[in-house]
This record gives structure tokens, C-alpha cells and sequence, in this order.
């Protein structure tokens, strides 16, 4: 049960599948919120508790986060903050704890999942005394938080299941819009040389047709971008070294960050991690956050590169940049199709890496700060 606490993580284990017709219904049925919420009655009547709080793992945070509290006159930043130690803890060690707190004992459990600790409980007992059975107690909170592990990874199935129906749906359409605008592109390009070969003579014909050729490169890059997007990919599995992936991604793409003059601050596990992906999509998603990062770097700016093996063998990397914050309102919508916060990106790289992530059972998530940049968090299962 003891293991290094930065070695755990909630890597994603394998989806469940469900019943086709079942994602949207379950979704309107099985809420985090919820749930979360009638657990809380279920403790209270379980235990003689004043408060509880429940905090989650995700694969972007470093420690648990607040999902609910009930009971604690502390707004949820400063429980997490007075908490979150002992949270990371639990977590870690697998084990129950009892400490003592202005109001009363706080005992905390963890929630377990699959094949990854999800997150803790807290619950405090008024009047500053130890609960009358502590190992009675203790017993009655690890059952609930037995349950709302399973209550909490179906409703991640359900999540991924809805997510997985949309991204395909996004695919075909980004498909079919390629495949219509191919061809009068190309017509577009070809009027547009012809009338230049025609017209060399008068420099505004000229000009304005090489506006036509530049702006039709351009739709062709996005149409390309479309199609990558909107192919489906069979995956080529084999045991694959992600780090030395990434190497080769860095080491043929040293001109992207030279051009920013940007250095690269590059943290690896101890051994060699082995996953089974295919390298070639791997290298792609790789290159794809990397293009990202930089973009949003400013220029003489260092990027932080961290990779590290899990408990449970699945491996996680972070990449950082020291760029402005992405605004929270847009945060939610960074692997939309076109959505970018860059004037003149395409909006296309994130939701390429996302579909990447997904193909492979992984997560993908961004978590963007003041004063610390942005930062970039993939888990990859070790076997797909």
C-alpha cells in the first residue's frame, strides 16, 4: 500500500464499454455533483459528523482539489490549503487518518478506484473530543468511500463515452468539410495562375493574384489539417520508449525554438518507460504540444519538459511555457475544432492531440495560471 506519493497519479484506466444507446441517458442520470451530494447524506447518517469534504484527483493538478464541501465555514481555497498535505498523503499511502483541528477531528479516507486512488474524504466531528469508536468510524467511511469510487469512475465512463461520441462526430464533419473544399481550391489556384501568366504585365493583377495563391495555401494547409483530423487512424501498437520519442521530436525540431530563442528545460524518469502506442501518433502529439508551447512562449523564455512513470506503470509528461495565462472563460474550450485564443492559428492543434490522446485510453488536460504559464499534462496507460 506504501508507495511514493509521486508515483501516483489517476492515470486513466481503459474505458468500459457501455451499451450504445446508454452514454446520454446515464449522463443526465449519474452527475458528479450529485452524487457527491447524496454521499454526503449517506455520511451524515452514517457518522455523527459536522462537515465533509470530498477532494478529487485529476490529471492536471498537482494535489487534490476541492469537487464539495458541506458543513465548513472556510471557503473551499482555504480548506484545500490547510488540507491538501494530508489529502496528498492519503492518497499516496492508501491508508486512514485522524487529525486533530480547531473545531473538532478530522478523520480522512481515501477513495478508491480500479487502478488509481481517486481522491480522500474528510469528515469532521464536532466538540473537539475523538468520535466515541474510532475504528467503527473509520470502517463506515472506507465502505461509503468504496462505493463512491464506483460511482465516480461510472460516471468518468459515461464522461468519456459522451466525449468519444462528440469527437467522432466533429471527425466526420471535419472530414466531409475537407473533402468539399478540395477541389474548388484547387480551381481557385488555377484561375488564379493562369490570370498571373496572363496579366505579367499589369502589377495589379499581379499582385492581387498572388494574394489569391498565398490565401489558397493557406485554406489547403487548414483542409490538410481537416483530413488529418478527420481520418481515422488504426493504431500501429508496439513497445514504444516515449522519452526517446520526444528526443527525436526535440532533437528535429530545434529550429521552432531557436527562432524564439527559447531554452528547454528537460526533467526524465530514472529507467526507461516502455508503453504499448504507436509511435508514429505518439510523435505527431508530441509535436503538436510542442508547436503549441512555443507559440505561446515569449521570445528568450524557457519551456519545461517533466515525464515520469507512475504507480500503476502509465507514464505522464508536462510541458510549460511562461506564456500569459489563457483567459478561464476560453480554458474549457482549448481542444475545440478552431478554437484558439492566437489571432491567425487555426485552431487545430489541440483538438488534433486531444483525438491523439483518446485513441490511446490517455488524458489530456491544461491548466493555466498567473505567473506560472501554462501547462500541458498527458498520461498514457501502458497498454493501449
Amino acid at each position: 500500500m506504501h508507495e511514493d506519493p509521486h508515483d501516483r497519479g489517476g492515470a486513466a484506466a481503459h474505458p468500459r464499454e457501455l451499451p450504445a444507446d446508454t452514454g446520454p441517458e446515464l449522463a443526465r442520470h449519474i452527475e458528479l455533483d450529485r452524487l457527491l451530494q447524496e454521499s454526503v447524506q449517506q455520511i451524515r447518517r452514517a457518522l455523527p459528523c459536522d462537515a465533509v469534504v470530498f477532494a478529487l484527483v485529476d490529471a492536471a493538478a498537482s494535489l487534490p482539489h476541492v469537487a464539495l464541501s458541506s458543513g465548513y465555514a472556510q471557503p473551499d481555497v482555504a480548506i484545500a490549503e490547510r488540507l491538501g498535505a494530508i489529502w496528498k498523503r492519503v492518497a499516496a499511502d492508501g491508508g486512514a487518518r485522524l487529525d486533530a483541528s480547531p473545531e473538532g477531528p478530522e478523520l480522512t479516507v481515501p477513495i478508491p478506484g480500479e487502478r488509481a486512488v481517486l481522491g480522500t474524504i474528510t469528515v469532521r466531528y464536532g466538540g473537539g473530543t475523538t468520535p466515541p469508536d474510532a475504528d467503527h468510524a473509520e470502517a463506515a467511511l472506507a465502505r461509503v468511500a468504496r462505493q463512491i469510487g464506483v460511482g465516480i469512475e461510472r460516471v468518468r465512463d459515461v464522461e468519456r463515452l459522451v466525449a468519444r461520441r462528440a469527437m467522432e462526430s466533429a471527425a466526420r464533419v471535419a472530414a466531409g468539410l475537407a473533402g468539399q473544399l478540395r477541389n474548388p481550391l484547387f480551381g481557385i489556384a488555377s484561375a488564379a495562375q493562369l490570370l498571373r501568366y496572363r496579366a505579367r504585365e499589369d502589377p495589379v493583377i499581379e499582385r492581387n493574384a498572388g494574394r489569391i495563391l498565398h490565401d489558397v495555401e493557406q485554406l489547403n494547409g487548414m483542409v490538410a489539417e481537416l483530413l488529418e483530423y478527420g481520418t481515422p487512424h488504426p493504431l500501429r501498437v508496439a513497445p514504444v520508449d516515449p522519452d526517446a520519442l520526444w528526443d527525436e521530436v526535440l532533437d528535429g525540431n530545434r529550429g521552432l525554438l531557436e527562432s524564439r530563442s527559447l531554452s528547454l528545460d528537460r526533467h526524465r524518469p530514472e529507467h526507461a518507460v516502455r508503453l504499448h502506442a504507436d509511435a508514429a501518433r505518439l510523435a505527431q502529439l508530441f509535436l503538436a504540444l510542442l508547436g503549441n508551447a512555443a507559440e505561446g512562449a515569449p521570445p528568450g523564455t524557457t519551456l519545461e519538459l517533466r515525464s515520469r512513470r507512475l504507480g500503476d506503470g502509465a507514464w505522464r509528461c508536462t510541458l510549460r511555457n511562461e506564456g500569459e495565462p489563457i483567459p478561464p472563460d476560453a480554458l474549457p474550450r482549448v481542444f475545440e475544432l478552431f478554437f484558439s485564443t492566437r489571432p491567425g492559428a487555426s485552431g487545430m492543434g489541440l483538438a488534433v492531440a486531444e483525438r491523439i490522446v483518446n485513441e490511446h485510453h490517455g488524458t489530456i488536460a491544461i491548466e493555466s495560471v498567473p505567473e506560472r504559464g501554462t501547462t500541458v499534462t498527458v498520461t498514457l496507460p501502458a497498454h493501449s
